[in-house]
C-alpha cells in the first residue's frame, strides 16, 4: 500500500466528455424540434388542402341535388319531429269521415233522445256526446244500441242529470241530460 497517494489531488470526472455530451444532446433536441415544426407545418398544409376539397365536394353536391344542405342540430331535429307529430294529428283528424258517424248515430238514436254536442278527443281516440233524453227508458235504449253496435268498442255513461226542457209548443217538462264517452270510434 502506498501512503503517498492523494485522491483529492486528481480529477476523476472527465469534464470535456460531459461537455461534449451536453452539446450533442442539445443538438439532437434542436434537430427533433425542427423536425416537429416541419411536421406541424406539413400537417397544417394538408388540412387546408382537405378543407378546400371538402368545400368543393359540398358545393358539387348542392348543385347536383339542387338544394342547400341543412345542418340539423338537436334542437332543430326536435322541432322537425314536433312538426311531424302535429301534421300527423291533422291528417288523422282530416281522414275521419264525420258523415258516416252521424249516419250511424241517426240509425242508433231512438225516439225521445236528441244529441246536443260532439267533442272528439284524437289523442285518446274517443268521442264525448252530450244529449237530452225524454225519460230513463229512452236513455237506456240508446245506451244499449251503442253497446251492441259493431263499430264502437265501448260506451260509458259519464253524467246524467234531470233538467227542464221546453217542447215546440212551449210546454215545460222534466227530461234527462247525459254525457256519454265512446271509445274506438276513430
Amino acid at each position: 500500500m502506498k501512503l503517498n497517494l492523494n485522491f483529492a489531488g486528481r480529477s476523476y470526472v472527465n469534464m470535456r466528455l460531459i461537455g461534449q455530451a451536453y452539446w450533442l444532446s442539445a443538438a439532437l433536441l434542436v434537430v427533433l424540434l425542427l423536425w416537429g415544426v416541419i411536421q406541424l407545418l406539413s400537417t397544417h398544409t394538408m388540412i387546408a388542402e382537405q378543407d378546400t376539397k371538402l368545400a368543393a365536394l359540398q358545393k358539387d353536391r348542392e348543385e347536383l341535388l339542387g338544394i342547400e344542405s341543412i345542418a340539423l342540430d338537436t334542437e332543430k331535429l326536435e322541432a322537425v319531429r314536433a312538426d311531424v307529430v302535429r301534421s300527423q294529428v291533422l291528417i288523422d283528424q282530416d281522414s275521419f269521415h264525420w258523415t258516416a258517424l252521424f249516419d250511424r248515430m241517426e240509425n242508433l238514436l231512438p225516439d225521445g233522445v236528441s244529441l246536443r254536442g260532439f267533442r272528439p278527443n284524437y289523442k285518446e281516440r274517443s268521442l264525448d256526446i252530450t244529449g237530452v233524453a225524454k225519460d230513463l227508458n229512452s236513455l237506456q235504449t240508446f245506451l244499449d244500441q251503442l253497446l251492441t253496435d259493431d263499430t264502437i268498442e265501448t260506451a260509458f255513461l259519464q253524467q246524467q242529470a234531470e233538467t227542464k226542457v221546453q217542447d215546440i209548443k212551449g210546454t215545460e217538462y222534466i227530461a234527462l241530460t247525459f254525457s256519454v264517452k265512446l271509445r274506438g270510434v276513430f
